[in-house]
């Protein structure tokens, strides 16, 4: 396929933004998908990732002097993929050795993704809204001190060969001016009316536009996404057409006996059938279809891998622009394997899909005799490792709650002194889980403590069996020196 590339010219000093924004918006809404799909408001090309996009688009900016830079954006999601300097290199996000470039023309990469985690650098989503809150400045004079320094960046030479932080966070304001400025009116609204910083509804929404865009691609019988009217506040399509300026294209056209039919391909999508789920249950139980990924493994460096049903989520991978699996055909309650390619390798994950099934919440407490005195202000500190694994009697494989095999690979946690006794969460990497309604469920815990002072090395090594429905008390293991774990299972329907 002939790589296709539009040039659109923004002097970021004397430019005027609005009719520049608009031009933008309307070379983006028009491609060869747009007959394809209706959301009420511009919808952009289909989705070709990871795969090159049938279109580039590349933003020259022109700042103050002789400073320039371009930005690489993609048609079909509005994602900067990379940028190049005043000298004509480009640099591209990714990792050297693990990403696939993609960029029409010979790049360096940044060692950073794209992502808002992976520019800011935040311990978690809350860190990371926080930074996008606090850190973010959309005045003028910051974007000309962006271009100015891409367009002198030279890469660090190895062993670091890394973008720095400054860098990165210059990316992350373009990305909110241009990127975000097109696909989000309030986004747009912010820069042109000269606000300084986004507000936590802006930052709302900016994390939740893939999802808005979804809602408003899907047919009127499926629920509003539950997730958008309690972090946004918008619940309906009129309140979304009134955010969204262009809406992520999740839609794919396929024909059935030659009528045609929209299927979202966002996530892992699975379209389930009732009367084949019935059938594969042998019977009408009151569980409802669930799928429950089992395993994933890369054959690369660390991955998240998300599954999200519309009204709830869970992280188990994260996507860096991978192509979405959606061959699904309606096998129930057996174990099935899939690879997904992603730029950086393929991911196997295994999984199943239950026709009648209820959900699991689990949580575990450390239960700790602690010595010392009542001073809060000092602390022991813990190493805990091993293996937790949550598995039907009905499925052969079961899924990873917590997976931490060596004490170098071990989670630290800091205990209060004082008071004689602490409680401490065990941090499980995932606590849902999908559970056939007629089979028990089995935790298998095979833990490890490794303390200093006076808390000593445990070690738990048991096997719990909990019966689908209703309210679980605690179950305690106790161990040698009145140190226990509590496992907390909660059971739902309401997944």
């Amino acid at each position: 396929m002939a790589v296709r590339v539009e040039n659109v010219e923004f002097n970021v000093r004397t430019g005027n933004y609005p009719e520049f924004m608009n031009n933008l918006r309307d070379r983006l809404a028009e491609h060869p998908d747009l007959d394809d799909v209706y959301a009420g408001c511009p919808v952009l090309a289909m989705q070709r990732c990871p795969k090159q996009p049938a279109r580039w688009m590349y933003i020259n900016l022109v700042g103050n002097g002789d400073d320039r830079a371009t930005l690489a954006v993609r048609d079909d999601n509005v994602n900067l993929i990379g940028f190049r300097n005043l000298k004509g290199q480009w640099f591209h996000m990714g990792f050297s050795g693990m990403s696939k470039p993609i960029l029409p023309e010979p790049s360096t990469f940044l060692g950073c993704d794209g992502s808002y985690p992976s520019l800011l650098g935040g311990r978690d989503e809350d860190d990371v809204k926080n930074m996008l809150v606090n850190d973010i400045d959309l005045r003028q004079v910051v974007l000309l001190d962006a271009v100015h320094k891409l367009s002198g960046y030279e890469q660090p030479p190895d062993p670091y060969g890394a973008a720095d932080d400054d860098t990165k966070l210059d990316l992350v304001h373009l990305t909110v001016v241009f990127c975000e400025g097109a696909r989000m009116a309030l986004h747009y609204d912010a820069v042109n009316d000269g606000q300084i910083s986004l507000n936590e509804r802006q930052v709302d929404y900016l994390r939740n536009w893939w999802l808005m865009s979804r809602a408003l691609l899907q047919d009127e019988t499926t629920p509003w996404p539950r997730r958008l009217s309690s972090e946004t506040g918008i619940n309906d399509d009129e309140q979304a057409r009134r955010v969204v300026l262009l809406v992520l294209n999740t839609s794919t056209t396929v024909h059935v006996h030659g009528a045609a039919e929209r299927r979202r391909s966002d996530w892992l999508y699975f379209r389930t059938d009732p009367e084949a789920a019935a059938a594969g249950a042998g019977q009408t139980g009151h569980g409802g279809r669930f799928v429950e990924v089992l395993a994933a493994t890369a054959g690369f460096g660390s991955c998240t891998i998300a599954v999200f049903d519309g009204k709830r989520g869970q992280i188990l991978y994260r996507p860096h622009h991978q192509r979405h699996y959606t061959n699904y055909q309606n096998e129930y309650n057996k174990t099935l394997t899939h690879t997904i390619g992603t730029t950086r390798g393929p991911v196997d994950v295994t999984y199943a899909v239950l026709s009648d099934a209820v959900e699991a919440t689990v949580q575990l407490k450390l239960l700790l005799p602690v010595a010392g005195d009542d001073n809060t202000d000092h602390h022991h500190h813990l190493a805990v490792y091993g293996d937790i694994t949550a598995r039907s009697h009905c499925l052969a494989v079961g899924s990873a709650l917590f997976r931490r095999g060596s004490r170098e690979d071990a989670v630290a946690l800091a205990v209060a002194a004082g008071g004689g006794s602490a409680v401490v969460d065990v941090p499980l990497q995932r606590c849902v889980v999908a559970v056939p309604l007629d089979w028990p469920l089995e935790i298998d815990v095979q833990l490890y403590v490794v303390g200093e002072e006076g808390i000593r090395y445990t070690c738990f090594q048991r096997l719990l069996l909990s019966s689908p429905g209703g309210e679980q008390q605690p179950q305690r293991v106790f161990h040698s020196g009145n140190t226990s774990l509590e496992v907390n299972i909660t059971w739902s329907r309401d997944f």
